[in-house]
């Protein structure tokens, strides 16, 4: 077994001006600028922002994926996702991000929902790879 992987993953970035920078992923494009607040225009989601909109994606994707697996029937789901920054350093950083996934579900569901939360936890890509000094808080909601 390969202890690495080749590359699976890749993008391309270009500089459009200003702060704002154009992404392509496999044909997908994402851009990015910073607030008005930031030197930025304002005409798209801050880096930072769609840094923790993409680990709450492959959270809440690897839970459907897991939820799917078990053969659970879910009505819906969401992530919400919080960054705390800090600038002591006169340099924003992230130390802290709360993610909260909420599952619409029946409650006779909620015990495997929450391991199911658990698994997808452990294994999703993106919150396994970002543990450098950040806390990581993880809160499981079921609705109705």
């Amino acid at each position: 077994m390969k202890e690495t992987q080749e590359i699976r993953a890749k993008a391309k970035v270009f500089w459009e001006g200003g702060l704002k920078t154009r992404g392509v992923i496999r044909g997908f494009e994402v851009e990015t600028d910073k607030p008005k607040s930031s030197f930025g225009t304002n005409t798209a989601a801050a880096p930072m922002e769609v840094f923790i909109s993409a680990i709450g994606s492959c959270l809440l994707a690897t839970f459907v994926w897991v939820v799917l697996k078990s053969r659970i029937t879910i009505q819906d789901c969401n992530v919400d996702v919080k960054a705390f920054t800090d600038y002591s350093e006169k340099i924003e950083k992230i130390t802290k991000a709360k993610i909260t996934l909420t599952v619409w579900a029946e409650e006779k569901d909620k015990n495997n929902l929450e391991k199911c939360f658990d698994i997808s936890v452990k294994t999703c890509t993106l919150t396994g790879a970002v543990s450098f000094p950040i806390e990581r808080i993880f809160q499981f909601k079921i609705d109705r």
